[in-house]
C-alpha cells in the first residue's frame, strides 16, 4: 500500500501479508516531511479493512523502542512480547491487534 502527495511523489508505504488467519505488517514508513499528518494511520486502516475482508482474526507487527510502539498502541495494538537488549540498549516490541470478524 502506498501514499503519494499532490505531485504524485511517494510519501509513505506499508508492506503486509497474510499468514494463516492473521495479517502481518512487516514495514510502515512515512517520509519525515509528511509525519504527523495521519498518513500512517490511514495506511494501517486500509490494511485492517483488507484483513477483515479476508476474515483475519488479528493483525500483528513489531517495533523498536526508538521507532513507534506508542503510535501502534494508540491504534489498538497491544504488546504481547518484548525482546530486551535487541539491539543492545534497546527493546523490540511484538504487538497484536485483535479484529472483530
Amino acid at each position: 500500500m502506498l501514499a503519494r502527495d499532490e505531485s504524485d511523489a511517494l510519501v509513505a508505504g506499508l508492506l503486509c501479508r497474510r499468514h494463516w488467519n492473521y495479517r502481518f505488517v512487516s514495514a510502515v514508513f512515512v517520509d519525515e516531511s509528511h509525519g504527523g499528518q495521519g498518513i500512517g494511520a490511514e495506511l494501517l486502516a486500509k490494511a485492517e479493512k483488507l484483513a477483515l475482508r479476508e476474515q483475519c482474526i488479528a493483525m500483528y507487527l513489531d517495533s523498536f523502542d526508538f521507532q513507534a510502539p506508542g503510535f501502534y498502541q494508540k491504534l489498538g495494538f497491544e504488546v504481547f512480547g518484548i525482546l530486551k537488549d535487541y539491539p543492545p540498549g534497546h527493546q523490540r516490541y511484538f504487538m497484536v491487534k485483535n479484529l472483530s470478524v
